[in-house]
């Protein structure tokens, strides 16, 4: 119901309904489009810059750490440490004062070169003789229990461990130092000779390079552990992540890769994760989305006020294209109207030069010429015959000529404006083929452009219920023919044929040269007839012109017209089987020229 109020609506408001939520939607879908791929490609990125940032972090960590690593290692297979984990009095010595001096001093060179990473140095034996290395605030209390230590750390083959980030128990200070540790056990509580040496790295040195690290602008880096973390010192608190999300990044320890978890506030964080070879903590980038998406927010805003104008400026177009097409056609269609009503005087004047011109120019064209013929009516009384079958031909074209309008305008209406564009192009070529300069003898070229042109507009109007073919020998091409012969026999097919078949249909319009004759075809795989329909047609044929019958117009005019100008051998021929075709032949002698006026010379 909707609709058909619509339908019934002007042209111009028909137009309007239809395209602009079209515009409008095709708009809003393209910009959706843009955003979110614009939107995927600013994630791809940044991901592709987290990952590249944690693994060059990675690297840089990895490479400090297994330095520190390696000093450690040197240092506590030196003759020094040995010689002072052996049992006191083994090495011929009553005291290990040079082992001891030979030691600070190794600490102190480790220090001196790496003086930013490293805090203190400390070792032990387990006769209480201690070597360490401090050089900050001056220690409260130095020292440890080597038995606890021992018996906490027993899990390393190697008895090498990795401490993250925690107070510095070694060195009691006022204030106490974050350290990350690194240290080596030596023997076990049974071992009659037994130590521990301990690297204890600076966490401010390891914060300070992931705050030189600019990831987003709430983004922050993290030193993951199974035993502990360590972040840059810029974090917000409301963007740490939960123990539990913590808890699930160590379950891919070992591995490289990215996921999204949740903060302490319950914001969506991306987190980009690189292991370390030389212990297996995980050096991890962590970013809200909202500040991966910041940037998008920005083309969104953007992307609005340009789909805004679009949106504006298609409405606009899509007004003025209504207005040009629908005010021409509306009033061609009044004129048409007016015409089909009797009114002589109508103008179908337009100032265009497109299609719709082309259709102006044609029915002006159309106008003049049944002007002149209804004037050549009234003067030649003694043709009546003749001029009686010519005005019934020309009664034909207004109808037709509405009907196709109406086409046009439903497809102007549906949308389907180049359709509707090629149908006044054709629409056009028909009645400019059908006035022929006036005269009624044409070539057999011309009348298949005819006939062609209408089949067009046919097939625009009844879709896609038939198809059709021309065979026509070239050799035949410019023989003379009586115009308007084969639309009727064309309209005839489709009408009582083709309309009235399931299905797909088929016209095939041939002809061929036989010794004298020419034989033109119009067959069709529609309905077909019976033989009662047959006989009935063949003989209503035979009937002179002047005998008046209200069936079979179209063929009795085509069949008369055909006797007039090419003689009594000429005419129409059918052929038919009742729901498998029917054939209409036209008989033309070549021997005959055609008669009448003048101009068919």
């Amino acid at each position: 119901m909707i609709l058909k109020r619509v339908f019934q609506k002007p042209f111009k408001q028909q137009m309007l309904f239809f395209f602009v939520p079209v515009t409008v939607a095709s708009v809003l879908i393209i910009g959706l489009y843009s955003y979110f791929f614009e939107t995927n490609n600013i994630k791809k990125n940044a991901s592709y810059l987290m990952e590249s940032t944690v693994n060059q972090t990675s690297v840089l960590l990895n490479d400090k750490m297994m330095t520190l690593f390696s000093q450690m290692i040197n240092l506590s297979n030196s003759a020094a440490v040995n010689n002072l984990l052996l049992d006191g009095g083994s090495s011929g010595r009553a005291d290990n004062f040079d082992d001891l001096l030979a030691c600070y001093d190794s600490m102190e060179e480790i220090y001196q070169n790496y003086d930013q990473v490293i805090d203190s140095l400390y070792f032990c034996n387990n006769r209480g003789e201690e070597v360490k290395y401090f050089t900050s605030d001056v220690p409260r209390h130095i020292g440890l229990s080597l038995s606890e230590w021992m018996k906490k750390y027993n899990s390393s083959p190697h008895g090498v461990y990795w401490l993250n980030d925690h107070k510095n128990d070694v060195f009691q200070t006022m204030t106490p130092h974050r350290v990350i540790s690194v240290f080596r056990i030596i023997g076990s509580p049974e071992s009659q000779s037994a130590g521990i040496l301990i690297f204890n790295l600076s966490s401010s040195y390891f914060s300070g390079i992931f705050d030189n690290v600019r990831i987003s602008q709430n983004g922050y880096m993290m030193l993951v552990s199974r035993d502990g973390t360590l972040s840059s010192s810029s974090m917000q608190n409301q963007y740490c992540l939960t123990l539990s999300a913590v808890e699930k990044l160590k379950e891919h320890f070992g591995t490289n890769g990215s996921m999204d978890l949740r903060s302490v506030t319950n914001q969506k964080m991306v987190v980009t994760y690189h292991t370390i070879e030389v212990n297996g903590w995980m050096v991890a980038a962590v970013m809200p989305e909202s500040d991966l998406l910041s940037t998008s927010s920005e083309f969104k805003v953007i992307l609005m006020v340009l789909i805004s104008l679009l949106i504006f400026v298609m409405i606009s177009l899509t007004g003025m294209i209504a207005r040009s097409i629908s005010k021409p056609i509306e009033y061609l269609s009044d004129q048409v109207l007016k015409f089909d009503g009797g009114d002589m005087e109508v103008s179908f004047a337009v100032e265009s030069e497109n299609e719709i011109g082309v259709l102006s120019h044609g029915l002006s064209y159309l106008k003049r010429a049944v002007t002149e013929l209804l004037a050549q009516v009234r003067r030649e009384q003694e043709q009546k015959a003749k001029m009686q079958l010519l005005a019934m031909q020309e009664q034909i074209k207004p109808h037709f000529l509405y009907n196709t309008i109406g086409s046009i305008r439903q497809l102007v209406n549906m949308g389907k404006n180049q359709m509707a564009s090629d149908l006044c192009v054709e629409l056009a070529r028909f009645y400019r083929l059908g006035i022929s300069g006036g005269n009624e003898i044409i070539t057999l070229a011309e009348e298949i452009d005819h006939a062609h042109s209408y089949l067009e507009i046919q097939k625009v109007r009844y879709e896609d219920d038939f198809e059709y073919e021309f065979d026509i020998p070239q050799e035949i091409a410019h023989t003379d023919m009586l115009k308007l012969s084969l639309q009727p026999l064309i309209e005839n097919a489709i009408y009582h044929g083709i309309k009235k078949k399931e299905g797909i249909g088929t016209i095939l319009v041939s002809g061929e040269k036989q010794q004298d004759r020419i034989i033109l075809k119009v067959y069709d795989d529609g309905a077909g007839m019976t033989e009662d329909e047959l006989q009935d047609l063949r003989a209503s044929l035979a009937l002179p012109p002047e005998v008046s019958w209200t069936r079979h117009f179209g063929l009795r005019n085509v069949n008369a017209r055909l006797k007039l100008y090419f003689g009594p051998e000429s005419g129409l021929e059918i052929e038919s089987v009742k729901d498998v075709y029917t054939q209409v032949s036209i008989l033309i002698p070549l021997k005959k020229k055609a008669g009448g006026s003048g101009s068919h010379a």
